[in-house]
C-alpha cells in the first residue's frame, strides 16, 4: 500500500508544480539527446579512423617518439635517457 500512496503523492506533486515538471522533463530530454549525439560522434570518428587504418594497412603506420620529443622538448618525454 505504501508504493501506491507514494505514486499518488508523486503524481499530485507533478500536477501541482507543472512548470517544474516541464523543466525537469526538458532537462532530461536535452541530457539524453546530448549523450546520444556525443556517443554517435565518438562511434563515427572511431569507424572513420579504423576505416583509414584498414585502407592503409597496419604495416604502413609508424609511431616515432623522437619527433614528439623534439617538438615538445626532452623533459616532456618520460622515457628520455638524457634526464
Amino acid at each position: 500500500m505504501k508504493i501506491i500512496d507514494s505514486g499518488r503523492q508523486a503524481v499530485g506533486a507533478m500536477l501541482e508544480n507543472k512548470t517544474r515538471t516541464v523543466l525537469m522533463m526538458l532537462g532530461v530530454v536535452i541530457g539524453v539527446a546530448t549523450l546520444t549525439m556525443i556517443a554517435s560522434s565518438v562511434m563515427g570518428a572511431r569507424a572513420q579512423v579504423m576505416g583509414q587504418i584498414e585502407k592503409w594497412g597496419l604495416d604502413q603506420i609508424m609511431v616515432d617518439g623522437r619527433r614528439w620529443a623534439e617538438t615538445w622538448g626532452s623533459s616532456a618525454c618520460p622515457d628520455n635517457p638524457e634526464d
